[in-house]
Order: C-alpha cells, then sequence, then structure tokens
C-alpha cells in the first residue's frame, strides 16, 4: 500500500495538527520523518497522559536524513519540528518550538509557539482575554463557541485554515492510509537560508480517516503565503479505539 506523504514548505511557520482514530483491529502506524530544509530540525514529540511512551520524545533529524517513529494501537499525542536549536552537552534551548526541558529530549513538555516582530498579530483571545473568544468557560463546547469577526478574517483570507476552536466543519478532509510521510522543505532552496523558510507560511488543514481500505495516493498541501506569523510546527496525533474496529485519520 502506496503512503501519503505530507509536503510542508516552512516547518517552522506551519502548523500542522493531525487526529488519529484507530480501531483495536489496527496494528502500528508508522511516522516517516524527511528533512529536506538546509539546517538540522529537531522534531518534538508528546504522548498522552493516558498512552505508552514512544521511543523517544526528540531527536535530530540532519538536511537529507530520515526517520520512521512507530504510533502503536490506542497511542495519543503530538509531535511537532523545533529549529535552531543548540545542544551542547545535550542540554540547550530551540529558537522555534523549543519545548522548555533544556534538553534534546522533551520528556512530556510540549512545544512554545515562537513571534517574530512585525510578522505576527494577537489572537482575539490573548488580546481580549474573554470566554467567547477563547472558547473556554460556558463557551467550551461548538454549540456555545462560534466564529468571531477577527477569526472570520483570517477564514476569509484562507477558506481552508483552522481558525478558531471549533472549526472542524469547514477544514476537514480525506485519506484512506495508515503510514504517512511528513516532509520538511521538499523544494527547499540551496541558495536561501533555512531560517528564512521556515518563516514564510501559516497553514492549518484537516484530514480524516474513514476506511482502512488500500490505495494509492498523495496526499500534499503548500502553505499559503497570506501569513507570516512564525509559528513552529506543531504536529498533533491521537489514536483511539473507533466504534466497529474501522480506523478514521483526522488532520486538524
Amino acid at each position: 500500500m502506496a503512503q501519503p506523504s505530507l509536503l510542508l514548505g516552512s516547518p517552522a511557520s506551519i502548523v500542522l495538527l493531525i487526529t488519529f482514530f484507530q480501531g483495536p483491529v489496527v496494528s502500528a502506524i508508522t511516522f516517516t520523518f524527511a528533512n529536506r530544509c538546509t539546517d538540522t530540525v529537531w522534531p518534538g514529540l508528546l504522548s498522552g497522559s493516558t498512552s505508552p511512551p514512544l521511543e523517544t520524545t526528540g531527536f535530530a533529524l540532519s538536511p537529507g536524513q530520515s526517520r520512521s517513529i512507530y504510533g502503536p494501537t490506542g497511542w495519543s499525542g503530538r509531535f511537532w519540528a523545533r529549529s535552531g536549536c543548540n545542544f551542547n552537552g545535550g542540554k540547550g534551548t530551540c529558537v522555534t518550538g523549543d519545548c522548555g526541558s533544556g534538553e534534546i529530549e522533551c520528556r512530556g513538555a510540549g512545544a512554545t509557539p515562537p513571534a517574530t516582530g512585525g510578522l505576527a498579530c494577537r489572537s482575539a483571545c490573548e488580546a481580549f482575554g474573554k470566554p467567547e473568544f477563547c472558547c473556554n468557560g460556558a463557551y467550551g463546547n461548538p454549540d456555545t463557541c462560534h466564529p468571531s469577526q477577527y477569526s472570520q478574517l483570517f477564514k476569509s483570507a484562507c477558506p481552508k485554515s483552522y481558525s478558531y476552536a471549533y472549526d472542524d466543519a469547514t477544514s476537514t478532509f480525506t485519506c484512506n492510509h495508515t503510514d504517512y510521510t511528513i516532509t520538511f522543505c521538499p523544494q527547499s532552496n540551496p541558495y536561501r537560508p533555512s531560517h528564512e523558510q521556515l518563516e514564510d507560511d501559516v497553514w492549518l488543514a484537516s484530514l480524516k480517516k474513514t476506511s482502512g481500505a488500500g490505495g494509492s495516493s498523495m496526499a500534499s498541501w503548500s502553505a499559503s503565503g497570506g501569513f507570516q506569523a512564525a509559528l513552529a510546527i506543531a504536529v498533533a496525533v491521537v489514536l483511539a479505539a473507533a466504534q466497529g474496529g474501522h480506523p478514521r485519520f483526522s488532520l486538524l
């Protein structure tokens, strides 16, 4: 069975949220990370509180290097790319996507999305702190939390973007595979510094796996140039038992 490839043009600026629902009859899922950037990328991994641990919580991926990570049945968690890291003797920090552990291994810590001066604006939640913008409290469900005028500005510019907490209905796509290749900088320019490529675009997409059937296809997306916020790529993966044992896949 051919495996789809997620071609990510700007690993430090793309926000990629992947959610998996895997039935008990399905075997482990394989994620292959490929670095085509001109600089090293340091993926970070975070398992859910009730999930079995993976083989690592963070590692280095040199230019041209690939590595496969196996997610056992029922695993839940997330992974993302860090850039500009400096680990001296196993200790250090990253410019983007740093998990705060002070080590190459994140050890249960998540990513901190970066922002650079003049390239981004505050979200309505951060700016006003109101539940209706943050989708918490009485607004902590899709029935009460709706798109705001601020999120709709982004949605109008990038209709397939995930613009607020419950934007699933308009940001979900399908793909019938269980193994995935995630490629950072698939068309990397050797004459352009990687840190510039990593600050080009912001992109958020959704993908749902509705069947375990085989087939040959490729899922590929390009980052949108309409957003210039420098965010670390955050790939969140959740594997849970689906009703009837049929695997489903969602990329949010």
